[in-house]
């Protein structure tokens, strides 16, 4: 059974609460085999999940779940831990000028292949889209 359940704390009208809410689909949806949806309220623009999870109660305990089997100093869930590169003082390692990417590469492809979004579903492409490619 699909539940809707309103995230109060990330509001749609605001560019990070709008972000907020894709990063929450896209974890969630990650954990899950079944498929989840994204919505916001008419009347408060606060995210509206679109799952089996029941409540916010519910929410959290996935999340939490979710967070529980990163290694204990990952930023991202499923990644290296050593990614991104940690900051020192006064710099960010992961900000270079233009002509050090390729050195930033390197340096990032030492942790190995990484996937930084999780494998997509088949899903039926857009009528219109494959019309373009002909």
């Amino acid at each position: 059974m699909t539940h809707a359940v309103e995230i109060p704390a990330l509001d749609g009208r605001s560019p990070l609460g709008f972000l907020a809410a894709l990063g929450l689909l896209v974890i969630l949806g990650a954990a899950s085999s079944e498929p989840m949806r994204l919505s916001f309220s008419e009347t408060s623009a606060a995210a509206v999940i679109h799952s089996r999870l029941a409540s916010l109660g519910d929410v959290v305990d996935e999340l939490d779940g979710i967070t529980a089997g990163a290694a204990e100093a990952a930023a991202i869930v499923g990644l290296d831990p050593r990614f991104p590169l940690r900051a020192g003082i006064h710099a960010d390692p992961m900000r270079r000028p233009r002509e050090d990417y390729r050195d930033l590469d390197a340096a990032i492809r030492r942790f190995g292949r990484v996937r930084l979004t999780p494998p997509s579903k088949a899903r039926p492409r857009c009528p219109a889209r494959q019309r373009r490619r002909r």
